[in-house]
């Protein structure tokens, strides 16, 4: 993504697991070690990197809130 000249990058995940071992809050899995530390290093070199734990999408969050009845916001 740096090679594109983004300097700011959301990247956004719906597993809470992915997400905490990327921020290292929870144990890597042996076999996403390799995968792991190759994206840690990234986010490291690249401070405008982030990676977002999510359920709903930050892009599809304003479209869903404004389909709720109002009563549910």
């Amino acid at each position: 993504m740096s090679g594109f000249g983004y300097r700011n990058v959301v990247v956004e995940t719906d597993s809470l697991g992915l997400s905490g071992m990327i921020h290292g809050e929870e144990e890597i899995w042996l076999i996403l070690q390799p995968i792991i530390h190759d994206k840690i290093h990234m986010l490291k070199a690249n401070l405008g990197f982030n990676v977002l734990y999510s359920v709903t999408p930050l892009w599809l969050k304003d479209v869903v809130e404004a389909d709720m009845p109002m009563e549910t916001l």
